[in-house]
């Protein structure tokens, strides 16, 4: 009797030890699957951040690029002469003095308007 229950105490540790074997390899097996995923998302991750990266990096060389292109406009145009819309009138030509102007500078309050019959 103290043979047949070692026998079976024997078998029921085998069967144990086998459970304990496929639940270690069914879960190493899907520790490896899991591993794999995340090192697939991982390497996705960095496509991505790689690509953001140059992105970033193609639109600052573009910005670098539009900023000199405006920087070299400006300093064309600061060479260049001012437009004579710039400038202000020339004061008219000295004229002799006429007798009806007793002022010898103008100033637009002074000025009237005179017809023919004013002289």
């Amino acid at each position: 009797d103290f043979q047949r229950q070692l026998n079976s105490l024997h078998n029921n540790e085998a069967f144990y030890r086998e459970q304990q074997a496929a639940l270690e390899n069914h879960l190493s097996r899907q520790n490896s699957y899991q591993n794999l995923a995340l090192k697939e998302q991982q390497a996705a991750f960095q496509h991505q951040i790689a690509t953001n990266f140059r992105q970033a990096a193609a639109a600052e060389e573009y910005r670098h690029q539009e900023t000199n292109a405006f920087n070299r406009e400006r300093e064309e145009l600061e060479h260049r002469p001012l437009p004579s819309s710039y400038y202000r009138e020339a004061p008219p030509p000295p004229q002799k003095l006429r007798l009806v102007h007793s002022h010898k500078h103008f100033h637009p309050a002074r000025i009237t308007i005179r017809t023919n019959n004013d002289w």
